[in-house]
Order: structure tokens, then C-alpha cells, then sequence
């Protein structure tokens, strides 16, 4: 209780500008991060490379008015607040991504994944585990999760730290993105047969 209440008081802290810090730590985040560019180290750096020159087109476009976290902040907070994208980019996010090929999912599919799931995947040190139980239990409550539903989720659960890792980074992208479609699973019980 006592290293909570410290946590929360040191997030507040560092940030005086609207922050949340609900998890202690993104080791899952982190560990998965290192495995993904070992493992898929060419698709690692293209997706690095997608993402700076999709962040140069929202730039020059002026959708951000630089790379900094405060300048994506800024723009998450016009999404959760309205839904809407003032500019539409040029840049198709999506398409690039998937020509990167299928070099991730082997990352997901693999035993060291496996590994680090089993270690990691857990309230105490995943915000993706975190993120997934607040969308799933929007969902049980029947919450319609619409773009600014969703922006607002991930600034609840993520931080600067942690919108420097690629896939989260990607996710941040796809929010902004007016072309892309925010598509995801929840699980809200056990399967039914027909």
C-alpha cells in the first residue's frame, strides 16, 4: 500500500500537466520490446522507420508541432475531447505496416514470448494487460469504445516512457490516424454453443 501511494505520488510529481500513472511498472512492455528486436530485428527497424516518417507527415502537416511527448499529448487530448482529426494525412499508416510482412506475429507465436508472458502478463507489470481489462470491462458495461474512448484509455494507462517503444508508439499512431479503424477483441466470458 505504502509503495503505491508512493508510485502515484511520484507520477503526479513528475508531470504537473494531465498524467495518469495507474501501473507500477511496463516490465512486460519492456521485456517484449527487447525480445521483438532480437527476434525480428528487420521488422523492428522498419516499423521504427514507419513511425518517424508518418510523425514527419503530422508534423509538416501541423498536426504536431514537433516530436516531443507534449506536442502528442496536446494532440491525444484534441481526439479524446472531439473525436476529430483536423487534417487527413497523405500517409497510409496501415498499408505500410503491413508490408513489413508477418515478422511479428512470429515474435508473438514464439516460446521466449510464451516465456515472458508467463512472467510479465499481469496487473503488477503490464499496462497492455491493464489497457486490455479497463477496454473489456468498458465493454461488459455495454460502453460504446469509439477513437476518443480509446485515446482517453491509453492515457490513462501510458507515459512518455512507455510511447517510446515501437508497438505502443504504433497504437498512439493508429489513434491519430483518421484512416485507420480501431478494431480489438475483449473476451466477456466463456463461449457459448449453438
Amino acid at each position: 500500500m505504502k509503495r503505491a501511494l508512493i508510485i502515484f505520488g511520484l507520477c503526479s510529481l513528475l508531470n504537473t500537466t494531465e498524467t495518469y500513472c495507474q501501473v507500477p511498472t511496463n516490465s512486460y512492455e519492456v521485456a517484449f520490446d527487447q525480445l521483438f528486436a532480437a527476434e525480428a530485428p528487420s521488422y523492428y527497424k522498419g516499423l521504427q522507420t514507419i513511425l518517424y516518417e508518418f510523425q514527419e507527415e503530422l508534423v509538416s502537416k501541423g498536426l504536431l508541432k514537433n516530436d516531443s511527448y507534449e506536442s502528442y499529448w496536446k494532440l491525444l487530448k484534441e481526439v479524446r475531447d472531439d473525436g476529430k482529426i483536423r487534417i487527413e494525412p497523405e500517409f497510409d499508416l496501415d498499408a505500410k505496416v503491413q508490408q513489413l510482412g508477418n515478422g511479428i506475429e512470429k515474435v508473438y507465436l514464439s516460446t521466449k514470448s510464451s516465456v515472458i508472458s508467463r512472467k510479465y502478463l499481469n496487473t503488477e507489470h503490464s499496462k497492455d494487460y491493464v489497457f486490455m481489462q479497463q477496454l473489456t470491462e468498458l465493454a461488459r458495461e455495454g460502453v460504446k469504445v469509439d477513437r476518443p474512448k480509446y485515446v482517453e484509455l491509453m492515457m490513462k494507462v501510458y507515459n512518455y516512457e512507455d510511447f517510446k517503444l515501437p508497438l505502443i508508439k504504433l497504437r498512439l499512431m493508429r489513434c491519430i490516424d483518421p484512416k485507420t479503424e480501431l478494431n480489438f477483441v475483449v473476451y466477456l466470458g466463456k463461449p457459448t454453443q449453438n
